[in-house]
């Protein structure tokens, strides 16, 4: 599919926005200001991406020439980069494709992360206080700002229930998809065996929440990847 006619329009959106940040006034309107830097940001980088697509295209067309010359070394080297080329570009578009969709208005909102101990005593707390740290660290990896708002911990140094507050750029479209079930099958760290075979599962669920207009995240259940929202 063709691009171009959405990225120039895009484009053109673009040049609208700085036209009105330039404004003297700009910034009496907090509000609206705080909107429309966060569009002229996405805006920004879709040109960023669109402009690494074209130029990732041309390198690999050029590639794919170098490598069936009769040199064959530099064929080598060429064909060589090929692979990773074809990748980056297949990431590009899917950016592309992925900022040209119709935005959920819920995605800009902060999130809240409730987690609770289900099934399994003592381990589901120990893996309630996993997933919260593996919270925790994708937050900190995507620069977002965690905040622990109240916990219930478990004697073993797990919790019984804690929730959180996360926020930041698109938070909500990351972890929306998270609220349910998590189950984890392992030898339990409350077990002294030295092998098991089999281990008993252990439940969390974890429940989402909009930070404005609270929205719960419900049902599923079995393994749960860790959180990333749908592909891009």
């Amino acid at each position: 599919m063709d691009y171009t006619p959405l990225i120039e329009k895009r484009r053109q959106r673009l040049e609208e926005l700085e036209t009105v940040i330039a404004e003297p006034d700009f910034f009496n309107d907090q509000k609206r200001a705080s909107e429309t830097m966060r569009e002229h940001r996405r805006l920004k980088e879709l040109m960023e991406t669109w402009d690494s697509l074209n130029a990732t295209e041309q390198q690999l067309a050029d590639n794919q020439e170098l490598a069936k010359t009769d040199d064959p070394e530099l064929a080598e080297l060429a064909a060589m980069e090929i692979p990773e080329l074809e990748a980056a570009l297949e990431k590009l578009r899917s950016d592309v494709q992925y900022s040209l969709l119709p935005r959920d208005t819920t995605e800009d909102r902060d999130a809240i992360i409730e987690i609770r101990a289900g099934t399994g005593g003592d381990e589901a707390s120990l893996f309630a206080g996993d997933l919260l740290r593996m919270y925790q660290r994708f937050a900190e990896e995507r620069g977002w700002r965690f905040e622990h708002l109240e916990s219930s911990p478990s004697d073993v140094g797990g919790f019984k229930e804690v929730v959180c507050r996360i926020a930041g750029e698109e938070v909500f479209r990351f972890l929306k998809y998270e609220g349910g079930v998590h189950r984890v099958q392992r030898v339990p760290a409350t077990e002294t065996q030295v092998l098991r075979i089999v281990a008993p599962r252990h439940d969390v669920e974890v429940c989402l929440y909009r930070h404005r207009g609270r929205h719960a995240g419900s049902g599923g259940s079995g393994h749960r990847n860790p959180p990333g929202g749908p592909p891009h």
